[in-house]
């Protein structure tokens, strides 16, 4: 594994300043905790796209959670593994841990067109899109499309765009199956 150049104080402060705002905000917010999916469940419109794809920035509000999980992730992938991302948006979150592990194969499935073309634009000009790629897919059947050498599925900011349980129950059925399959592990 190569290791991810030092954070400079400034930089991680505010990684660290960044989550703690995140973790205050998410356990002091009123309200309650019955599942209510995302507004727009498939994000298909360019400007949506545009939208999610600028918060992942390296300088935007969700770079501390891409952090954790690739933390998380880096953990688990064994050296020169792939990982599938489901629900992969715009591939910021992939490309992330791309820069961290460039060991890695990294393959994202997502239901909308225009994240997938974003994305796929922005790893080539990130240099990426080698390890990195990402596919219109379904989280809820993919078992069937991994590749050899799945070592980890990640899904990260997606199951809210799920409609109902039911396909949050169809999505984690097909991780089980893809574990069962491959021996793969999983970060949810």
């Amino acid at each position: 594994r190569s290791e991810a150049p030092r954070p400079t104080r400034t930089s991680a402060l505010n990684r660290v300043l960044g989550m703690l705002s995140m973790l205050v905000r998410e356990n002091l917010a009123a309200g309650d905790l019955r599942r209510k999916p995302e507004e727009h469940l498939v994000m298909d419109a360019p400007d949506q796209a545009d939208a999610w794809h600028a918060q992942g920035a390296d300088d935007g509000p969700i770079l501390p959670v891409y952090h954790l999980n690739a933390l998380a992730c880096s953990r688990l992938a064994p050296a020169g593994g792939t990982v599938i991302d489901l629900g992969c948006g715009s591939g910021r979150f992939a490309a992330y841990l791309a820069r961290q592990r460039p060991d890695l194969r990294i393959v994202g499935f997502d239901l909308s067109a225009p994240m997938v073309d974003i994305g796929n634009a922005a790893l080539r000009e990130a240099g990426v899109a080698g390890r990195v790629e990402l596919r219109q897919g379904d989280m809820t059947a993919f078992a069937q499309e991994l590749p050899a050498g799945t070592a980890l599925i990640n899904c990260l900011f997606a199951m809210h765009h799920l409609p109902a349980i039911g396909h949050v129950d169809r999505c984690l059925a097909e991780i089980r199956e893809a574990g069962e399959r491959t021996g793969c592990g999983f970060w949810i």
